[in-house]
């Protein structure tokens, strides 16, 4: 395995990424290889992300991992979290693969997104906007209940400046910009393949969220998971690992 640094200025603030590539012989090194670009959920690190790695580099896949601007409280990357908004991660994951599918070993031609929680309502966002460059998509508890969330807590518009959020605070930027976002027109622009896996005792994402998601996605499968909650361990995180690398593998035959 191989570890590169490729960190770089994104709208004046240092965004950290690290490119994890798998171990190739002598023969394999002529041929690119596929990538995953990993995003992590609300107030949370790039290391959250490895575990999954791992299993992704076992099968060839190449790792991108990375820490949203303003996307946690403590982060390898600059930016505060009351400046930070769904919008704001998702120009952060596209210039990240824009990054990414320039380096000479990545395939450009086979990218993935694979993002959980706020990560997923992330990813699913970039992907609408750049179908083109995304191969296919694996979405763990996806967060797309975000704008209805916002919307009921402030259903009259009138939003603090910071507000308190799962034990973090943000700024009125999140919620204007959650507020606004077509949910089911994102899910209904990309036409790719697509995985989810949701826990049945989630209760931070209720799991009709990805129930309703399969009404818009065109290409689709839903996992449940009928002991799982909101992240994934033991039996549960094997079986979700299993089922992402089998998505891979079968969505990157060229």
């Amino acid at each position: 395995m191989k570890t590169r640094e490729i960190s770089f200025k994104r709208n004046g603030l240092n965004l950290y990424a690290v490119l994890y590539l798998p171990d190739m012989g002598v023969e394999e090194q002529v041929e690119k290889v596929p990538v995953v670009m990993i995003s992590h959920g609300y107030n949370g690190s790039w290391e959250h992300g490895l575990p999954y790695a791992e299993r992704f580099l076992e099968a060839g896949f190449a790792a991108a991992l990375f820490d949203f601007c303003g996307g946690a409280e403590v982060s390898r990357s600059e930016g505060a979290m009351t400046e930070m908004s769904v919008r704001t991660e998702e120009q952060d994951l596209l210039a990240v693969m824009e990054k990414v599918l320039k380096e000479p070993e990545i395939d450009p031609d086979r990218l993935f997104l694979f993002g959980r929680s706020q990560g997923g309502l992330v990813s699913a966002m970039a992907a609408a906007e750049k179908p083109e460059m995304v191969r296919g998509m694996i979405l763990f508890y996806p967060a797309f209940s975000i704008p209805s969330l916002a919307l009921e807590k402030y259903p009259d518009g009138n939003v603090p400046e910071t507000m308190q959020f799962l034990n973090a605070t943000i700024g009125r930027k999140y919620y204007l910009d959650a507020v606004s976002l077509p949910v089911g027109k994102i899910q209904e622009s990309y036409p790719g393949p697509v995985l989810i896996i949701h826990g049945q005792q989630d209760d931070t994402v209720m799991p009709q969220i990805s129930e309703e998601a399969m009404e818009h996605y065109r290409n689709a499968e839903l996992i449940r998971l009928e002991k799982a909650g909101h992240g994934f361990t033991g039996t549960d995180f094997e079986t979700a690992a299993e089922k992402a690398v089998d998505f891979l593998r079968r969505n990157t035959v060229r």
